[in-house]
């Protein structure tokens, strides 16, 4: 069995947190954008109140009537207002215990008052209000709800008294209760199954508070009260099983629903605050933590506004601490910056100078280029010159040659003349000599 169990849960939990982990991003964007939208979702809820409270200033209404919109007004202040949902019950229990005379709408009254007092930390008036009610008379259909009533003001009491031994003193009286609904309901009864869901998650098999809750899961819509408690029980299941992903999944559902259910009696938002404190995430946590005070301050519940103080006092002093180390950092960084952009500066004088120099050098540079620009043209022209006078001494220089080769071949004729005529006059002078 044990293996049975533990494969169950790794099949349950381990698997759908591969998906969930890459869920919980998109959905805290969800809930952000939620948590800006929230005027509108009040506004809402403040148009149903105002609707049915313009209905009850109709003075001929009978006391049926008055008993029934005061009961609307109390389903749409119950986790909304709870100072004024505790204004219309007891309105409806004076209606029912004068002009009405309607004992069971007077102990319907008397047990659903008794709940929302323990819920809101009143929990001497709570037992007070369930002690005034005959338990021998009561109607049959009530009972259930009158025990439920008990077990919850003392669950709510051994949670939050100071003393250890009251706690499990009234843990036992709630316990007790539990014990003698469970025996009393029938099986598939929602009271019943809430009951057994909680058992399975205290004691095992966990599998078991699985399907319930699934079954749960299927009947509810989302977005309303019904849909954010059963999603927050399952965030129980999660951290009973240690699949804190699967946790804070489920809380965020919860917390939307939530808020967009104007439902400001809650604690899916601080409960998911806290865990992403103690996870390091302490901006989110900072936000969540803040908006979830913002709405149990207008709850108007003393024990809420308890119940978040402590933890919104430790988040706020961590963030605080983080928010001065920020600022340190931010300053260090500012002088940082501050240093490099006098540097920056400097440099950008620097090569603003340099650019001067090389904008006067460039000019300089262009103006002498003109001036060799002019200069290679007038060289060009000389050059052409030159070539003229080259040509023209070529040609000159030709003629001279060929005169100069004239002259010598004439110098050469006559100098072949002169010496044959020596010649002869030799050969003639001494031809002479000898005759």
């Amino acid at each position: 069995m044990y293996i049975k169990s533990n494969l169950f849960l790794l099949l349950c939990f381990f698997i759908p947190v591969v998906s969930i982990a890459g869920d919980l991003d998109s959905l805290y964007r969800i809930l952000d954008r939620t948590m800006e939208e929230y005027t509108q979702y009040n506004r809402g809820k403040e148009d149903r109140i105002r609707g049915i409270r313009s209905r009850l200033g109709n003075e001929q209404l009978t006391a049926p009537e008055k008993y029934g919109l005061h009961s609307l007004l109390v389903e749409e202040y119950y986790s909304y207002l709870c100072d004024s949902a505790i204004y219309y019950l007891h309105a409806n229990i004076e209606l029912a215990s004068t002009e009405l005379s309607e004992s069971r709408l007077l102990e319907e009254s008397k047990i659903r008052l008794a709940y929302l007092l323990g819920s809101c930390g009143m929990y001497k008036e709570a037992v007070d209000m369930l002690g005034n009610i005959d338990r021998v008379g009561l109607s049959s259909d009530l009972y259930p709800d009158y025990l439920a009533a008990y077990d919850h003001v003392y669950g709510e009491l051994s949670s939050y008294t100071q003393d250890p031994a009251s706690a499990v003193r009234y843990r036992q009286v709630s316990d007790r209760y539990k014990d003698t609904l469970f025996r009393i309901l029938p099986q598939k009864h929602p009271l019943r199954m809430e009951i057994t869901e909680t058992v399975y998650r205290d004691h095992g098999p966990m599998e078991k508070a699985w399907e319930i809750n699934d079954e749960h899961m299927k009947e509810v819509v989302p977005d309303t009260p019904a849909y954010a408690l059963v999603a927050f029980q399952r965030s129980l299941i999660c951290k009973a099983a240690g699949d804190t992903e699967g946790q804070k999944y489920y809380l965020t559902l919860s917390a939307i629903s939530d808020i967009r259910s104007s439902t400001k009696d809650h604690a899916s938002l601080w409960t998911l605050a806290m865990i992403l404190y103690e996870e390091g995430d302490l901006e989110r946590a900072y936000r969540y933590i803040r908006f979830s005070w913002s709405e149990t301050h207008f709850y108007n519940a003393k024990l809420r506004s308890l119940q978040s103080a402590g933890i919104l006092s430790l988040i706020d002093l961590t963030y605080q601490a983080m928010s001065e180390r920020q600022n340190r950092t931010l300053q260090s960084y500012l002088i940082l910056i501050s240093a490099l952009s006098l540097l920056l500066i400097a440099a950008m004088l620097y090569i603003y100078r340099q650019m001067q120099r090389l904008a006067w050098a460039r000019n300089h540079l262009q103006t002498a280029n003109s001036q060799l620009k002019a200069l290679n043209e007038e060289l060009l022209q000389v050059n052409v010159c030159l070539q003229t006078t080259n040509e023209d001494l070529s040609e000159s220089n030709q003629i001279k040659e060929e005169y100069i080769a004239r002259f010598i071949k004439l110098c050469s004729t006559y100098i072949d003349k002169l010496d044959a005529y020596r010649r002869m006059v030799h050969k003639k002078i001494t031809g002479g000599a000898d005759g």
